[in-house]
């Protein structure tokens, strides 16, 4: 040594590294080394087992464990601690599943290991080992099931139940589905599969991954409307037999023809139908006389229908029979008869009966007449008449009738009697051949060309009291009879005078009024006018023809005179004023009336 020394000396504590690792497998340990643990220290390790492991021990280092915290212990020199990790085997999530929907694979084992599983998923079973001497777990999980239901449309086809009800996920079953006659499958479709057919009539479902309802539907095949058998026929009634196929209408028509169509459906075709109602004869014909049946109402009648005729007796006749061949007339409402239902060619006779006929006396029975009765029956056959007044006859019923005895009595003659009356009411004789102022025959005298009228009465008295002897004839009452003629009682007064014509001989005389019926106590008035046309005196026998038995024509004379008209010379006269022109005029018709009286007398 060359010089001085110093030497100083540091001291420190030795430290160590600790190391730690994992003998197989199971887990880990962090930190994996911690350096520099101080001399005579201790260390902590984190094991951090695997899922499903746990520490199964601990070595080197002195180490111990709690948990997983792993404590060595102090430490003296470099050491490595060493940890063991075991599993138990335990079942993955995959165990006590019922819904899997395939082999379970990956979720088998949370812990150990997995064995091959077995089974086909009801259940499935598998088992996990455990590891570094842990325990095994048995598991086990099922299928996920599905439910297939089927359903049909409502008409036209069915659809069976499923072969299974209950299917594994991601199997299938089969049904079958059937068309009914006249229909065709339309569809067969899932809600969350997709059926196919398999063959025939079976189909599969297919893979089933959920519930699924499987619905099948049908169409119809078309069909041609066909006419029944009643078409093109002849019928006694409305076809019933309409359509062999199709949908038929209403029948249209009354027979002549009746037409209905055969719809066809899903497009078919239609087809028109046609039939005719039966039809008949039908005549009618009247037996002999007393009546007429007419022609019927329509000669061609349809099947099950009627028509109607008219029967008519003759007068004196009644309808005895109305028949028909084939058919059943009957009264309608009067005379108009019906057939009744015609059901065949039918021909319908009537017959008709005379009726009985009661003899009846006509209106001259019991009448007093003035001549042989002539209305003698008002029914049956008249006798001869007997008798001149009274007379007899009968009325012989017709048929069977009764007869009626009859009778009429001789009338009297009962009239009026004449009566002519002039001047103050005095009578003018019957046959009177002298005109006489007294009672106004003679007219008087008049200018020619001026008119001069008088009037006469003809009067028809009522008999006086106690005058006559009363007779009784039949029921004509007490009456006065003046005599006879032709075996009848003539009675004046009694009744009507007629006075039937008033006329002039000489036309210088007419006659106006006068004519007529005058009644028993009656009168009449009539005129006459003479209008001479040339100066002179006149007559004119004036004639009354009447009904007055004894007095038929009365007659009586009637006379006139016509003084000329003077006319003044021409000569120069003295002038004279109008009245004593008109005492002039006066004092001539004077002397011309004094000339004719003088000549009469």
């Amino acid at each position: 040594m060359t010089s001085d020394l110093t030497l100083t000396a540091n001291f420190y504590i030795n430290s160590y590294v600790v190391n730690a690792t994992v003998s197989g497998s199971g887990g880990s340990v962090t930190p994996a080394s911690r350096p520099g643990v101080t001399y005579n220290t201790t260390t902590t390790f984190t094991a951090v087992p695997d899922p499903g492991f746990q520490i199964a021990s601990v070595s080197g280092c002195g180490a111990t464990y709690s948990g997983n915290t792993i404590t060595t212990d102090v430490i003296t020199n470099y050491c490595t601690v060493t940890v063991t990790f075991l599993s138990n085997g335990v079942c993955g999530s995959d165990n006590g599943q019922t819904n899997l929907l395939a082999t379970p694979t990956t979720n088998r084992c949370s812990a150990g290991t997995p064995s091959a599983v077995s089974g086909s998923g009801h259940p499935w079973t598998w088992s996990c080992g455990g590891a570094n001497g842990g325990s095994a777990a048995s598991c086990s999980g099922s299928i996920q099931t599905w439910t297939v239901s089927t359903t049909g449309s409502a008409t036209g086809g069915t659809i069976s139940a499923p072969a299974s009800g209950t299917v594994d996920n991601g199997a299938s079953t089969t049904f079958t589905v059937s068309a009914a006659g006249g229909y065709s499958i339309a569809s067969v479709s899932g809600d969350t599969c997709a059926p196919s057919v398999q063959s025939g009539s079976t189909y599969t479902t297919g893979m089933i991954t959920a519930n699924c309802t499987i619905t099948a539907t049908f169409s119809a095949n078309p069909v041609n409307g066909a006419c029944g058998s009643d078409n093109g026929k002849t019928l006694g009634a409305a076809p019933t037999n309409l359509c062999s196929a199709g949908n038929q209408s209403v029948v249209s028509g009354g027979g002549h023809p009746w037409s209905w169509t055969c719809s066809g459906v899903n497009g078919g075709t239609n087809a028109s139908c046609s039939a005719t109602i039966q039809t008949w004869t039908v005549s009618t014909t009247g037996s002999g006389s007393g009546g007429t049946i007419s022609a019927p109402a329509s000669g061609t009648v349809d099947n099950a229908s009627s028509t109607t005729f008219t029967v008519t007796a003759a007068g004196g006749y009644s309808i005895a029979s109305v028949t028909g061949d084939t058919c059943t007339p009957s009264v309608q409402s009067g005379s108009t008869y019906a057939t009744g239902t015609v059901t065949a060619n039918c021909t319908i006779t009537a017959t008709f009966t005379a009726n009985p006929v009661n003899g009846v006396c006509g209106s001259d029975n019991g009448k007093i007449l003035s001549s042989t009765p002539v209305n003698l029956c008002s029914a049956g056959n008249a006798s001869a008449v007997s008798g001149t007044g009274p007379w007899t006859w009968t009325c012989q019923g017709v048929n069977s009738g009764t007869t009626a005895s009859c009778s009429a009595a001789l009338a009297p003659v009962v009239t009026g009697s004449i009566h002519v009356l002039g001047t103050g009411g005095t009578a003018v004789n019957n046959g009177s051949t002298t005109p006489s102022v007294s009672n106004g025959t003679d007219l008087g005298t008049t200018l020619v060309g001026t008119p001069l009228l008088h009037s006469y009465s003809i009067s028809n008295p009522a008999l006086a009291p106690g005058s006559v002897s009363p007779m009784s004839i039949g029921t004509i009452g007490t009456i006065a009879t003046f005599g006879t003629a032709g075996g009848q009682a003539i009675i004046q007064a009694a009744g009507d005078l007629v006075i039937s014509s008033i006329t002039s001989s000489n036309p210088a005389f007419t006659i106006s009024g006068g004519t007529g019926t005058i009644p028993a106590g009656g009168s009449a008035t009539f005129t006459v006018t003479f209008n001479p046309t040339i100066a002179g005196p006149q007559t004119s026998t004036i004639t009354i023809v009447s009904n007055d038995p004894n007095t038929p024509v009365f007659t009586f004379v009637v006379g006139a005179a016509a003084a000329p008209v003077v006319i003044a010379p021409a000569a120069p006269a003295p002038a004279l004023d109008a009245r004593m022109l008109a005492l002039l005029a006066v004092l001539l018709m004077l002397v011309g009336f004094a000339a004719v009286r003088a000549r009469k007398d």
